[in-house]
Parts: C-alpha cells; sequence; structure tokens
C-alpha cells in the first residue's frame, strides 16, 4: 500500500506539472497574439499567465486522480503494475488538456459546419479515439520516469507541492476584482442617510402584462405579484420602448430611449450612459446583480456600477483564466448541462449574497429571471410556492409528452421563425400552457426572494419594484416569441412598485408609463441625483395617488427591432401607431377600446395632428424615425466581436 502511495503521489504531482506547463505555453501564445487582457476577458500583468497555468494544473490532477482507478485495473497484469498505472494517469489528463484544445480547435475554428451536423455523434467518438490514443502512447513513454520518481518521492515531489500550493495562493481573487474593475473608476460617496431605504429591482424576461392574475382571471395564479401589488401600486398602462432584452433593459436601467443607447445585437451599451447602479454606488449604496439572458453580460456593460455581479453563463471562479480554452469549455460545458438560468438557481444567490455581505450601508439589489422566457418547459413549483385565489392554473394535461413537446418542452423556435411549420391550435395550447407554467413557476420564486427579505427585517425599509423587458407573443396576431412585433402584448409590459410608508395602497395607476420612467423614478425616491439628458420623466407622484405631476405623457417611441424589417411604434394614450418599412400604410389603434390591437381604425384619428416636437406630427415623427432605422440597418456593421460564449448561449435561447 506505501508503493501505491507513493507512485500515485507522483502520478499526481507530474500530472499537475505537465498539464500546468500546457496552462502556461497557451497563456503566453495568447499573450503575443492578443497582448494583455482587458475588461474582465482574464487577468492581466503576471497573473493572465499564471491563473490559465494553475487552472490546467489542477484539472490535470483531478483528471488524473479520477483515472488512477481505472489505471491500476487495467495495467494489474504488467510486470510493473504502479509506473504502469502512473503512466496512463499521468498520459490521459495531458491527453485530456489536448483533446478539449482539439474539440474547441474543430467546432470553432477548422470545420464548424461539420462540426454543426456530426459534432454530437462522430465527432465525439473521433475525440475519444485520439484521447485513448495519446493516452496509451504517452503513458509508454512516461512509465520508466514515474518510476524513478516513485522510488524517491520526497525529493521529487517537494518542488511541486510548493508550486502548486504558492500558484494556487496567488490565484487572482475574481470577487475583488471584479468589484475593482466595475466600480473602480466610480467616485465614491460618504455613507448615506441613516434609515436610507434599500432598492430591489427585479426584472421577469418576457413576463406579458395580462399574464398577472391580478389583472384578469385568465392569467395563471401569480399570488406574489398580487400581494405585492396590494401593498403597493400597479401601473396597468406600462410600456418597454423595445421588444427585445437588451434595448429594453438598457432603457430600464439608464432611462435613455434605443435609439439614444443605439444597440445591436453585437453592441453594447454606450460607455457614457450612467446605469442605475452606477448612481447607486456613487450615492454610498452596496449593489448586487444576479442575472440571466446573455444580453446582460458583461460583455454588453450591464455589469458596470454592481460591486457583486454574477451571470448565469459564467462561471466567476474561471474568469482570472477566462482566455484559456479550458476555462471556456468548462463554462460551455456546464451551459449546457447545467440549468443555471432557472429562477430556482438564481433567487438562492441572491439570497446568500444577503446573508454574506455586512448591512452596514443600504444596497440596491437586481434580480433578472429568465423564467418564462423560451425555450418553455414543465417545472414543478417549489414546495413554498403560495397559493392563490385567482387565475387559472397550467394544466399539464394541455401538454403531450410527444413530437416537439417531448419531455413536457418547447424549443421549436426557428422553424416557426422561418415559416418551416406552423403549430395547429392543440400545439398552441400546449405552448400556452407550458408559457403560463413558467409564470407560475417565477411568481413562486418572487414569493421566497420576498420571504427571504421579510426574515431578515428587510422588507419595511425596502423600495421594491417587479417588471419585465419585454412581453411575449403567443400567436395572438398570428405570430411567436419577441422582437419583431410592437403590437400590446410584446410592448405592453408589467410594473408593480412597492414604496415603504407609502400613503395609499393597493393603487392601479392608468396613467401611460415606460420602462424609461423607472431610473428617474427611482432617484427621485431614494434623493439621488438623475442623469442629464435622460429621456423617462419621474413618476413618483403617481405612487402616492397624487395626479401626475409630470403632465400628460410625452409621446414614447416603440423601437429598435430584433428581426424582420424596420417598424416604429408611436404611442399617446389610447393612441398607438404603427409604422412599417417598405412603404406599408401606418396603422392606427385606438387601445383604450381595443387593448390588444386586434382592428386598426380604418381612418387616422384627430389625434394624427397633434404636435410632438419642432413642428413634427405624430405621423412624420413615427415616418422619419422608421426612415433612420432603416438607414441605420442598411450601414450597420457588427465591428463589435461578440464572444464565441455569448452568441452560442444565445443560439440556445432561440436568437
Amino acid at each position: 500500500m506505501r508503493a501505491w502511495l507513493k507512485t500515485s503521489a507522483a502520478a499526481l504531482a507530474a500530472a499537475w506539472i505537465a498539464t500546468g506547463l500546457l496552462g502556461l505555453a497557451e497563456a503566453v501564445v495568447q499573450r503575443a497574439r492578443f497582448g494583455p487582457a482587458v475588461d474582465g476577458d482574464g487577468a492581466g500583468g503576471l497573473a493572465g499567465l499564471l491563473a490559465p497555468a494553475t487552472l490546467h494544473g489542477w484539472s490535470g490532477f483531478a483528471l488524473a486522480a479520477a483515472l488512477l482507478p481505472l489505471a491500476a485495473a487495467l495495467t494489474r497484469r504488467a510486470s510493473r503494475p504502479r509506473p504502469a498505472a502512473a503512466g496512463v494517469a499521468v498520459a490521459g489528463a495531458v491527453a485530456g488538456v489536448l483533446v478539449v484544445w482539439s474539440g474547441y480547435l474543430l467546432r470553432e475554428r477548422l470545420v464548424p459546419a461539420w462540426w454543426a451536423l456530426h459534432g454530437a455523434g462522430v465527432g465525439k467518438v473521433l475525440l475519444l479515439l485520439v484521447w485513448v490514443a495519446a493516452t496509451a502512447g504517452g503513458a509508454r513513454l512516461l512509465r520508466p520516469r514515474l518510476a524513478r520518481v516513485a522510488e524517491a518521492p520526497a525529493r521529487w515531489l517537494l518542488a511541486p507541492a510548493a508550486l502548486a500550493i504558492a500558484l494556487t495562493a496567488a490565484y487572482p481573487d475574481w470577487r475583488a476584482e471584479g468589484a475593482a474593475r466595475r466600480t473602480g473608476r466610480l467616485s465614491r460617496a460618504g455613507p448615506p442617510a441613516a434609515g436610507a431605504p434599500n432598492l430591489v429591482l427585479v426584472s421577469i424576461d418576457a413576463l406579458r402584462r395580462d399574464h398577472l392574475s391580478c389583472v384578469t382571471d385568465r392569467a395563471p395564479p401569480t399570488p406574489a405579484l398580487d400581494s405585492l401589488a396590494a401593498e403597493g401600486a400597479r401601473f396597468a398602462n406600462a410600456w418597454s420602448p423595445s421588444p427585445w432584452t437588451l434595448p429594453g433593459v438598457g432603457a430600464l436601467l439608464t432611462g435613455l430611449s434605443p435609439r439614444a443607447l443605439d444597440v445591436r445585437r453585437s453592441r453594447p451599451l454606450p460607455g457614457g450612459a450612467a446605469t442605475l447602479a452606477e448612481i447607486a454606488w456613487e450615492q454610498g449604496w452596496d449593489t448586487a446583480a444576479f442575472v440571466t439572458n446573455p444580453y446582460l453580460g458583461p460583455w454588453y456593460g450591464f455589469d458596470r456600477g454592481f460591486q457583486a455581479y454574477e451571470h448565469s453563463l459564467l462561471l466567476e471562479p474561471l474568469l482570472p483564466a477566462g482566455r484559456s480554452v479550458l476555462a471556456r469549455e468548462l463554462t460551455r460545458h456546464a451551459d449546457l448541462h447545467y440549468d443555471a438560468e432557472a429562477a430556482s438557481v438564481v433567487v438562492p444567490k441572491a439570497i446568500r449574497w444577503l446573508d454574506r455581505e455586512p448591512r452596514g450601508r443600504p444596497f440596491f439589489l437586481w434580480l433578472h429571471l429568465l423564467d418564462p422566457h423560451l425555450p418553455y418547459a414543465w417545472q414543478p413549483l417549489p414546495a413554498d410556492a403560495p397559493v392563490g385565489a385567482r387565475g387559472a392554473p397550467a394544466d399539464a394535461a394541455a401538454v403531450p409528452d410527444s413530437g416537439v413537446f417531448r419531455g413536457a418542452h418547447f424549443e421549436t423556435v426557428r422553424e416557426i421563425r422561418d415559416g418551416l411549420w406552423m403549430p395547429d391550435e392543440a400545439a398552441r395550447r400546449a405552448i400556452a400552457t407550458l408559457y403560463a407554467r413558467e409564470v407560475q413557476v417565477a411568481d413562486a420564486w418572487c414569493h421566497r426572494l420576498f420571504t427571504a427579505l421579510r426574515r431578515r427585517g428587510l422588507w419595511e425599509n425596502t423600495v421594491v419594484i417587479v417588471t419585465a423587458d419585454h412581453g411575449e407573443e403567443l400567436f395572438d396576431h398570428g405570430g411567436f416569441e419577441h422582437g419583431h412585433s410592437l403590437l400590446p402584448e410584446v410592448t405592453g409590459v408589467p410594473l408593480v412598485a412597492r414604496v415603504p410608508g407609502a400613503a395609499r395602497v393597493g393603487l392601479v395607476v392608468e396613467a401611460q408609463v415606460s420602462l424609461l420612467d423607472v431610473l428617474p423614478t427611482v432617484c427621485g425616491l431614494l434623493g439621488w441625483p438623475a442623469p442629464p439628458g435622460a429621456d423617462g420623466r419621474d413618476v413618483g407622484g403617481l405612487l402616492s395617488g397624487r395626479a401626475d405631476t409630470a403632465g400628460v405623457a410625452t409621446p414614447l417611441r416603440l423601437e429598435n427591432m430584433l428581426y424582420g424589417e424596420p417598424q416604429v411604434g408611436l404611442l399617446v394614450w389610447p393612441w398607438l401607431r404603427i409604422a412599417a418599412g417598405g412603404g406599408a400604410a401606418a396603422r392606427w389603434y385606438d387601445l383604450r377600446a381595443d387593448p390588444l390591437a386586434f382592428a386598426p381604425l380604418a381612418t387616422p384619428p384627430a389625434a394624427a395632428g397633434w404636435l410632438v416636437g419642432a413642428g413634427e406630427s405624430v405621423g412624420a415623427a413615427a415616418d422619419s424615425l422608421a426612415a433612420r432605422v432603416r438607414r441605420a440597418d442598411a450601414a450597420a456593421s457588427e465591428a463589435d466581436e461578440l464572444p464565441a460564449a455569448a452568441r452560442r448561449q444565445l443560439r440556445s435561447l432561440g436568437y
């Protein structure tokens, strides 16, 4: 047994050194090709070289440790079984790293088209054969050398052990370095006044306004959000200025319109746009975000101003070695095989942060939940999910376990988008049922968050806002998903706010508001200076039931399409005008009489002559904006390279 322990120690040390050197070599090549890391793309300086070496070293150590028992069984009949087993373990660890690199190169660089068709089958078999051959050949070469090491392990193992300990101790603190990168350029104010309230913002991806049971009994039960509305105010006429996540959340967190932000699929938030987190941090609030959706990743700038920031599609401990292929492939594997985007993962992260951080200052906490975004799946409700008195629970019997719904799961998006398949009435009911169930799940996890705030004594001094980045089209007008329609089921969003000590609760505010109004309103409530140039308004007076102190609602432009031809909407309650590209006639709707815009008006209303700006009519404003969008789309060059991980994650959501 003692001899086996010596040989095993030698094998593990050799595996650490060999794979660590591979990681160091890759880091040197990356530095020579691309220069020092920037903007969180791995650690900089010497750490940028040593962090990948450390990650590779411990990965090789773990792989060798896993292979040793198998290697011992395979080599028990060899003339020298202990060195043979050690050789297999070390060679297998080194070959594993090389195979990871090979798979990445084949998939991303050499034969991406072939790999897309054959990678899951033939490709994996090919890589397995390469690994077996490399392991066998490497084991034969390493066996005599490892035999000498095992004879005097103390002399050979002392230096590798000391090196492993030193590099591990020097591995960058991803939390501290990330916080410094996200907040270091900001000027921190002194502590806020005693008793200053906390702020919790929850944005729920693709949540339709009419899927709250406090809005209609036909909605699925949403008792948590209903209860929040009963304690605060529900805005019955809230809108997103865009039908997809990037400009929608951009407007929410900056108060700037989509055309002011000018974001696109691979174009991030402009650096000069102050975010809600940056304002909160500068005013002395602690800031934390626990988010999903690739469009909200750090490569788009949504991490700015957050002291703590965790994205479901990132493995934070690997970020210092983020340039390495191994770190990217481990992240990819976790993304494919672990549902880190689920609310059941995101909300507990936020609760753990509440317990971990000292409460010396008030905080701003942002959660973005991906339920009920595509792909849809039937999920169990958590055990403590509240029971709602209103609404129609989703019925699992409406979802067949066959065809495109195998496993009560639906992700057949591109086929519908490309017109290759159109679901019949039964399939549409099943899709709507899965969507409704995901709404219930999101509501149940909001309840878990609200309960955690209450149990920790934070609820009574916390402003809580729940909204959505956009809605979802469920064949209301024959279309599906979002991003290619400006109709109310996509641009109408829920907005519920609870303010501690409000004079009136249970309010239903009918005035037109938008996501653009959230930032200036929060600044007004918490006494923060609103950034100049914001397109939204402070509508805090509506939360107390006072008259709209901002006056008549300003026209809201709906814009920045994700798919299809350019469209531009203009909303001045209750009139909605949508102009499409290609010279098609604009359509007008009266949303008071026709909330989901099923019946275009035969003739424009008298409101069409209202002036919007400097002598520009409502119609002309929309027309000029449509022309601008068409020109921008025609001239756009997606020069900003989107990381491969973000592209993959967007594809997994149907983008």
